[in-house]
């Protein structure tokens, strides 16, 4: 199969699981870009990346954030470590259609405010990440720093549940947190969840850890009742976030939500020309549906990186280092 685009460099070779070779495009309008080639290696498992830069067989790596303490504890690696903010968010979801008992707002909202996001982010992610408030990442449009969504408040989440017919948990269904079996940071949450979901209001939560390809089956399936995912902007825009993800007609939203005035306000900043005031629907809209807890923002995904000194011109943007055009490799 031929590739087929117009960017600065040109499919050369793939070997599975080896290295996926580019070539520069010496007829890209833009003129040559400065590197002959971009060599990407494959290798999935974090420690044989790791190894691979100490050695100095590639000049820039991904780290898994389980890396991170080795990382501080190298003063030549730790110079090197780069924090990259990304266009995500980590949730937890909760489906309506599937667990009946999540279709009473006060039990989602019991459930947000009993999940002590600082423990996991501080005790289990090493600090790196950024605790997420609403949906809207940093650097994507009409993201607000000053908004504060709902707080971690043990008692009240009791009182809210208890309200819901569910005292002390009595009587409330038996429950599964889903969650992708190949990375290590989703399993950190899934467990501080069950954890604080347990301690703080008597629920009970059976993990269910599964292969990235099934699990991504039953959520575009609507069949995930109870689930820790997360959303990457597909592009740079709030609407990405809320109207592609949860207004009520949309593609994604499976969850059985729907909230008119949500959907009102999205509605309408979608086609709204006036820039100011499409984020400020956006963040109305944003504010109504974190109330509502169909989702409970855990944390904004911040990327680390080793790169090496020789990297020169190395431009990125929210969406990636990307199309590598003044990218240039200089060693001494």
């Amino acid at each position: 199969k031929e590739a087929i685009g117009t960017g600065p460099y040109k499919f050369s070779e793939y070997r599975s699981m080896q290295f996926v070779d580019l070539i520069r495009n010496d007829d890209y309008h833009g003129g040559a870009p400065k590197l002959t080639r971009i060599r990407r290696l494959i290798a999935p498992d974090p420690q044989t990346r790791r190894q691979l830069f100490e050695a100095g067989e590639v000049d820039w790596v991904q780290l898994e954030r389980q890396d991170k303490r080795l990382i501080d504890a190298s003063p030549k690696l730790k110079e090197r470590l780069v924090v990259v903010d990304r266009p995500a968010i980590w949730y937890i979801g909760m489906n309506l259609n599937e667990f009946p008992a999540f279709r009473d707002k006060r039990v989602r909202q019991a459930f947000a405010m009993a999940i002590d996001k600082d423990r996991i982010i501080q005790d289990g992610l090493d600090g790196v990440n950024l605790r997420a408030e609403g949906i809207i990442p940093p650097g994507i449009p009409g993201y607000d720093p000053n908004f504060r969504g709902l707080q971690y408040n043990p008692e009240r989440a009791k009182q809210l549940l208890a309200e819901a017919g569910y005292p002390d948990g009595r009587g409330f269904p038996p429950l599964k947190l889903y969650f992708r079996v190949d990375r290590h940071d989703p399993k950190i949450v899934a467990q501080m969840v069950q954890q604080d979901l347990s301690k703080n209001i008597n629920i009970k939560v059976e993990l269910s850890a599964m292969e990235w390809g099934a699990l991504l089956k039953l959520r575009s399936d609507g069949k995930l009742p109870f689930f820790h995912l997360r959303w990457h902007a597909d592009y740079p825009d709030p609407q990405n976030f809320l109207s592609f993800m949860l207004h009520s007609q949309a593609g994604q939203n499976n969850l059985g939500y729907a909230n008119p005035e949500f959907d009102r306000l999205c509605d309408e900043a979608d086609v709204m020309m006036d820039h100011d005031m499409r984020m400020e629907y956006y963040r109305r809209a944003e504010a109504i549906v974190v109330d509502d807890a169909i989702w409970i923002p855990i944390y904004f995904q911040r990327d680390l990186e080793l790169l090496s000194p020789a990297v020169k011109n190395l431009e990125r943007s929210l969406m990636g280092p990307l199309p590598h055009y003044n990218t240039d490799v200089i060693r001494n």
